[in-house]
C-alpha cells in the first residue's frame, strides 16, 4: 500500500523501493511464485518503471504478472485485459504501435466477454486503441473499429 502511494505522489523511486519490498515478502511467504500477489507486485513495479520511463523493465514486470495471471486465470479474465492494457501502454510509450494495437486489441476482446454492454474499461482501451492507430496513420481502422465501441459507450451515459 505504501508503493502505491508513493506512485499517487509522483515518488517513484521511493515507491520502488517498498513495491521491491513487498515483493521480496510476498515470494517468501507464498509457497507458489504463481500467486495472485506475486503478481500483482509484479503489475505494481510495471506501474512504476512505466512512469520512469524503464520501459524494459516495466515490460518485464508485466508480462511477469500476466504469465501468472494466466496461469492462475486462463486467457479470459479481467486481469488479464489489465495486463493487456499495462502492456500495450508501453509499447505505445516506446512508439511500438502495432504491438501495442495487439494489446489492446486482445483487451478489448477479454472485456466484451464480461461487459457485452457498453462500458468504461472498454471505453477506455477504446481510446488508447484509436491513439495508437492515430498514430501508424491507419484512420480508416479508428473509424471501423473504434467508433462503434466509443458510441455505444456515449449512447449508453445519455440513456
Amino acid at each position: 500500500v505504501l508503493g502505491l502511494a508513493y506512485i499517487n505522489d509522483g515518488r517513484y523511486l521511493q515507491a520502488e523501493e517498498q513495491l521491491q519490498r513487498a515483493l521480496s515478502l510476498r515470494q517468501q511467504a507464498m509457497l507458489s511464485q504463481s500467486n495472485e500477489l506475486v503478481a500483482s507486485s509484479y503489475n505494481d513495479l510495471g506501474l512504476v518503471y512505466n512512469f520512469l520511463a524503464d520501459y524494459e523493465k516495466a515490460l518485464l514486470y508485466y508480462n511477469k504478472a500476466l504469465a501468472i495471471y494466466k496461469n492462475i486465470h486462463g486467457l479470459a479474465h479481467p486481469k488479464i485485459a489489465i495486463a493487456n492494457t499495462n502492456i500495450g501502454a508501453v509499447h505505445s510509450n516506446m512508439q511500438m504501435y502495432t504491438d501495442a494495437i495487439a494489446e489492446f486489441e486482445s483487451a478489448l476482446r477479454t472485456w466484451e466477454q464480461y461487459y457485452p454492454q457498453p462500458h468504461p474499461l472498454k471505453a477506455f482501451v477504446t481510446v488508447n486503441l484509436g491513439q495508437a492507430y492515430l498514430k501508424i496513420g491507419e484512420r480508416e481502422s479508428i473509424l471501423r473499429k473504434c467508433t462503434s465501441h466509443l458510441s455505444g459507450y456515449l449512447w449508453a451515459e445519455a440513456s
